[in-house]
Protein backbone atom coordinates (compact mmCIF):
# COMPACT_ATOMS: atom_id res chain seq x y z
CA UNK A 1 0.00 0.00 0.00
CA UNK A 2 3.19 2.66 0.81
CA UNK A 3 4.40 1.63 -2.95
CA UNK A 4 0.98 2.89 -4.87
CA UNK A 5 0.47 5.63 -1.98
CA UNK A 6 4.14 7.27 -3.21
CA UNK A 7 2.82 6.48 -6.95
CA UNK A 8 -0.42 8.73 -6.46
CA UNK A 9 1.92 11.44 -4.73
CA UNK A 10 4.28 11.07 -7.46
CA UNK A 11 1.50 11.29 -10.18
CA UNK A 12 -0.79 13.92 -8.79
CA UNK A 13 2.53 16.14 -8.32
CA UNK A 14 3.52 15.55 -12.05
CA UNK A 15 6.60 14.14 -10.86
CA UNK A 16 8.83 12.56 -13.96
CA UNK A 17 9.04 8.84 -12.66
CA UNK A 18 6.51 5.91 -13.71
CA UNK A 19 6.42 3.47 -10.48
CA UNK A 20 5.86 0.08 -11.63
CA UNK A 21 5.24 -3.18 -9.62
CA UNK A 22 5.83 -6.19 -10.46
CA UNK A 23 4.46 -10.07 -9.31
CA UNK A 24 7.79 -11.93 -8.88
CA UNK A 25 5.82 -15.22 -7.96
CA UNK A 26 3.34 -15.63 -11.23
CA UNK A 27 4.65 -14.25 -15.01
CA UNK A 28 6.94 -11.58 -13.92
CA UNK A 29 9.18 -14.10 -12.56
CA UNK A 30 11.62 -13.94 -15.42
CA UNK A 31 11.41 -10.13 -15.33
CA UNK A 32 12.27 -10.17 -11.21
CA UNK A 33 15.27 -12.87 -12.17
CA UNK A 34 16.92 -10.31 -15.00
CA UNK A 35 16.67 -7.56 -12.41
CA UNK A 36 18.45 -9.69 -9.41
CA UNK A 37 15.22 -8.71 -7.44
CA UNK A 38 15.93 -11.74 -5.03
CA UNK A 39 14.74 -10.18 -1.85
CA UNK A 40 11.21 -8.53 -1.52
CA UNK A 41 10.41 -5.93 -1.65
CA UNK A 42 13.32 -4.58 -4.16
CA UNK A 43 12.98 -1.34 -5.32
CA UNK A 44 15.59 -0.29 -7.96
CA UNK A 45 15.75 3.02 -10.25
CA UNK A 46 15.89 2.86 -13.95
CA UNK A 47 16.85 5.68 -16.43
CA UNK A 48 16.46 5.17 -19.88
CA UNK A 49 15.89 0.99 -19.39
CA UNK A 50 19.12 0.88 -17.63
CA UNK A 51 19.48 0.25 -13.71
CA UNK A 52 21.08 3.17 -11.97
CA UNK A 53 20.99 2.26 -8.45
CA UNK A 54 18.82 0.09 -5.60
CA UNK A 55 16.88 1.79 -3.35
CA UNK A 56 17.49 0.53 0.77
CA UNK A 57 15.74 3.46 2.42
CA UNK A 58 12.49 3.34 4.39
CA UNK A 59 9.50 2.23 2.34
CA UNK A 60 7.02 5.26 3.77
CA UNK A 61 5.28 7.24 0.94
CA UNK A 62 7.04 10.03 2.41
CA UNK A 63 10.65 8.47 2.20
CA UNK A 64 10.17 7.16 -1.43
CA UNK A 65 8.73 10.44 -3.23
CA UNK A 66 11.63 12.29 -1.38
CA UNK A 67 13.94 9.75 -2.71
CA UNK A 68 12.36 10.10 -6.29
CA UNK A 69 12.63 14.01 -6.16
CA UNK A 70 16.29 14.00 -4.86
CA UNK A 71 17.11 11.25 -7.82
CA UNK A 72 15.00 13.25 -10.85
CA UNK A 73 16.33 16.35 -12.44
CA UNK A 74 20.04 18.22 -11.94
CA UNK A 75 21.55 16.60 -8.63
CA UNK A 76 21.98 20.21 -7.49
CA UNK A 77 19.16 22.54 -7.69
CA UNK A 78 20.07 26.21 -8.36
CA UNK A 79 19.01 28.36 -6.14
CA UNK A 80 18.62 31.94 -7.66
CA UNK A 81 16.73 33.61 -4.74
CA UNK A 82 16.90 34.55 -1.46
CA UNK A 83 13.39 33.20 -0.59
CA UNK A 84 14.27 29.82 -2.97
CA UNK A 85 17.13 29.48 -0.20
CA UNK A 86 14.75 29.48 2.58
CA UNK A 87 12.19 27.09 1.13
CA UNK A 88 15.88 24.98 0.47
CA UNK A 89 16.99 24.94 4.06
CA UNK A 90 14.04 24.52 5.40
CA UNK A 91 14.06 22.07 8.70
CA UNK A 92 14.60 18.66 6.85
CA UNK A 93 15.83 15.32 8.08
CA UNK A 94 18.70 14.82 5.49
CA UNK A 95 22.03 17.30 5.64
CA UNK A 96 21.68 19.90 2.79
CA UNK A 97 24.45 20.80 0.86
CA UNK A 98 24.93 24.51 -0.74
CA UNK A 99 27.90 25.10 -2.90
CA UNK A 100 28.54 28.92 -3.31
CA UNK A 101 30.49 29.65 -6.12
CA UNK A 102 31.13 32.91 -8.20
CA UNK A 103 33.28 30.36 -11.28
CA UNK A 104 34.25 27.16 -12.48
CA UNK A 105 36.88 26.30 -9.52
CA UNK A 106 37.96 22.77 -8.84
CA UNK A 107 35.69 22.91 -5.67
CA UNK A 108 32.74 23.45 -7.84
CA UNK A 109 33.74 20.30 -10.40
CA UNK A 110 34.07 17.79 -6.71
CA UNK A 111 30.71 19.62 -5.23
CA UNK A 112 28.72 18.44 -8.32
CA UNK A 113 30.11 15.10 -8.41
CA UNK A 114 29.90 14.29 -4.90
CA UNK A 115 26.27 15.76 -5.44
CA UNK A 116 25.64 13.02 -8.29
CA UNK A 117 26.95 10.50 -6.53
CA UNK A 118 25.16 11.34 -2.74
CA UNK A 119 22.05 12.39 -3.68
CA UNK A 120 19.90 9.84 -2.27
CA UNK A 121 21.03 10.28 1.14
CA UNK A 122 21.61 14.40 0.92
CA UNK A 123 19.94 17.21 -0.78
CA UNK A 124 22.47 19.68 -3.13
CA UNK A 125 21.98 23.11 -4.31
CA UNK A 126 24.05 25.62 -6.03
CA UNK A 127 24.11 29.50 -5.80
CA UNK A 128 25.60 31.80 -8.22
CA UNK A 129 23.75 35.11 -7.73
CA UNK A 130 26.10 37.47 -6.49
CA UNK A 131 23.49 39.19 -4.27
CA UNK A 132 23.16 36.01 -2.52
CA UNK A 133 26.35 34.97 -2.76
CA UNK A 134 27.48 38.50 -0.59
CA UNK A 135 24.23 37.48 2.44
CA UNK A 136 25.95 33.50 2.65
CA UNK A 137 29.46 35.20 2.81
CA UNK A 138 30.83 33.07 0.50
CA UNK A 139 31.98 32.90 -2.57
CA UNK A 140 33.90 29.51 -3.02
CA UNK A 141 32.40 27.06 -0.50
CA UNK A 142 30.49 24.53 0.74
CA UNK A 143 27.99 25.40 3.62
CA UNK A 144 26.59 22.43 4.91
CA UNK A 145 23.01 23.10 6.73
CA UNK A 146 22.94 20.85 9.60
CA UNK A 147 18.89 19.00 10.54
CA UNK A 148 17.61 21.05 13.35
CA UNK A 149 16.95 17.65 14.82
CA UNK A 150 20.76 16.47 14.97
CA UNK A 151 21.88 19.69 16.44
CA UNK A 152 22.00 21.03 20.16
CA UNK A 153 21.77 24.71 21.47
CA UNK A 154 25.20 25.68 21.28
CA UNK A 155 25.83 24.38 17.84
CA UNK A 156 25.19 26.29 14.71
CA UNK A 157 22.79 26.00 12.14
CA UNK A 158 25.49 25.94 9.37
CA UNK A 159 29.01 24.34 9.08
CA UNK A 160 31.56 25.00 5.94
CA UNK A 161 34.51 23.28 4.61
CA UNK A 162 35.97 26.17 2.98
CA UNK A 163 35.33 29.65 2.55
CA UNK A 164 35.33 32.61 4.67
CA UNK A 165 36.27 31.03 8.28
CA UNK A 166 34.05 33.95 9.93
CA UNK A 167 31.26 32.83 8.35
CA UNK A 168 31.82 29.21 8.56
CA UNK A 169 32.84 27.26 11.11
CA UNK A 170 35.88 25.84 9.40
CA UNK A 171 39.80 27.08 9.08
CA UNK A 172 40.58 28.34 5.89
CA UNK A 173 43.61 25.88 5.92
CA UNK A 174 40.92 22.90 5.07
CA UNK A 175 41.36 21.13 2.23
CA UNK A 176 38.23 20.76 -0.41
CA UNK A 177 38.17 16.72 1.22
CA UNK A 178 37.20 18.20 4.53
CA UNK A 179 33.43 18.46 3.23
CA UNK A 180 33.46 15.28 1.77
CA UNK A 181 34.36 13.64 5.14
CA UNK A 182 31.49 15.63 6.75
CA UNK A 183 28.85 14.45 4.02
CA UNK A 184 30.08 10.99 3.74
CA UNK A 185 29.82 11.09 7.60
CA UNK A 186 26.14 12.27 7.25
CA UNK A 187 25.41 9.57 4.94
CA UNK A 188 23.63 6.52 6.33
CA UNK A 189 25.75 3.64 6.05
CA UNK A 190 23.96 0.75 3.81
CA UNK A 191 24.38 -3.27 5.00
CA UNK A 192 24.41 -5.93 2.55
Amino acid sequence: PDFERAAKVGNKNDIPVTFVKVNCDGPGYHTCHDANADIYPTLKLYRSGVEERRYYGERTPKDLVRYVLNMVGDHAKVIPTQEELDKFTVSDPQYMFVGAFTEDSPLKTEFLKQAEDLREFNRFALVSDPALLEKLGQTNGVIAFQPEFLRNKWEPATKCSLGNPSICTASPSQSRSTWLVLSRATTPRIMR
